[in-house]
This record gives C-alpha cells, structure tokens and sequence, in this order.
C-alpha cells in the first residue's frame, strides 16, 4: 500500500487521462474520505484561442505520466524535516499590524 506522500510524486508532470484523451500538468492532489486520489490536470494555454482552459479532476489511476521531467518542481515543505514554507513561519514583528 502506497502512503499518501507518494501519491505527491506525480506533481508537476504532463500527464493524460487514459479515458479521455485530456490532457494537462498534474497541478493537485486531493484525497476523499471514502479512499479516492484524485488528480487535476491543468490543460496548456493556447496563445490563439480566447477561451479559458480549465482544470479536469481524474482519477489518479486514470492518468499516465507523459513526460520525464517536471514543467514545475512542486513545493517540498511537506516533507519531514524540511523547513517549513513562508505561510507557515510566524510574521516579521516589524510589519505593521491592521487594527
């Protein structure tokens, strides 16, 4: 059985709905309470079309991974013992404060 950090490896990679044919960048990971990964895939933006791509949820067994390397390397602050990121260090005391 997998353990829910490797299901974060996929972050960041093209990847396509094998149903589908949908294509995009893996860009979430979502996990449910009756057991289901699911995967967004973020389409490409086209300069020469004028509509908005949007996000797909999948499966994760569902897609394939279609490339070898990454398009954005993910964040790595959920790993242990890594330092946690901006949003979860405490605020510079010299900002000031909204009343």
């Amino acid at each position: 059985m997998a353990s829910a950090l490797d299901y974060f490896d996929v972050l960041g990679f093209e990847a396509v709905d094998v149903v589908t044919g949908f294509e995009g960048v893996v860009s979430d990971v979502s996990f449910n309470l009756y057991g289901c990964v699911m995967v967004t895939l973020t389409p490409k933006q086209h300069k020469d079309k004028i509509e908005e791509a949007s996000n797909r949820w999948f499966d994760h067994k569902r897609i394939t991974i279609t490339s070898n390397a990454r398009v954005l390397e993910p964040p790595r602050e959920w790993l242990v013992g890594r330092e946690p990121g901006p949003m979860a260090r405490p605020a510079d005391p010299r900002m000031p404060v909204r009343g």
